[in-house]
């Protein structure tokens, strides 16, 4: 392990921040997101879990899913070219100090990043599908210190934009995790949908080019931080 990555654990640097529906072993296979013409509103409609009523001839573990999807007022293509770029969090996402490439290809799937930004939090994360003709990624979280005080266990997210129309940009992103000990179902439903929409103001802003201030910034994080620190325990 590198010097860079043993820093990164023991969260000597800098202060810390940062995401799917469908079982973990259907990875493999895209899911295709719906249509533009399903997402016509601006306001978030939180995406309930997938039906888990097929049969089954072996005992699944318990998982919780979840997500949004939205519209945003942004052109599509520059929302993508932010959201794409996945060692690039840092252009759009001012509460992220660090993105860095620590191992696989360079900015392709396979791809690990570092992230640290407001707070204790750091998250080691992997890309795992890109298909820009569909703008579509998925990628999955590894070892992590995500808000929580244990973190996020085998938290894999699926992210798809498309053209809504009149400029602007549909998105769904999706999550599927281990339950978390220190929540219920219900209040981390609450969180997860709040920190996506706050991060998904920062990608309009963003592709908008008119990037909110670090001020700005941390007041919209701690507005999506406030509903976890009622329930950690």
């Amino acid at each position: 392990m590198s010097e860079q990555q043993q820093q990164h654990e023991s969260g000597s640097d800098s202060p810390a921040s940062e995401g799917v529906a469908a079982h973990s072993n259907s990875m493999a296979s895209k899911e295709v997101m719906p249509d533009s013409n399903s997402f016509t509103s601006e306001e978030v409609k939180p995406v309930s879990p997938q039906d888990k009523s097929e049969e089954s001839t072996q005992p699944s573990k318990e998982r919780w899913s979840g997500g949004v999807h939205l519209t945003l007022d942004c052109n599509v293509d520059a929302a993508w070219s932010l959201q794409s770029d996945f060692l690039g969090l840092v252009k759009w996402v001012p509460t992220i100090s660090i993105c860095s490439h620590e191992a696989g290809p360079y900015n392709d799937v396979g791809c690990v990043r570092y992230c640290k930004g407001s707070g204790t939090t750091w998250v080691y994360e992997r890309l795992l599908e890109m298909d820009h003709a569909q703008k579509y990624m998925s990628y999955i979280m590894e070892k992590n210190q995500f808000v929580f005080r244990d973190g996020f266990q085998d938290y894999i997210a699926k992210v798809q934009l498309g053209d809504a129309g009149e400029g602007k940009t549909w998105v769904k992103w999706t999550y599927e995790v281990d339950p978390v000990a220190t929540q219920t179902l219900e209040s981390l439903t609450t969180f997860m949908t709040k920190f996506y929409t706050s991060n998904l103001e920062f990608l309009k802003e963003g592709a908008n080019k008119t990037k909110p201030s670090r001020r700005i910034a941390q007041r919209i994080w701690q507005q999506s931080m406030c509903c976890r620190a009622r329930s950690l325990f």
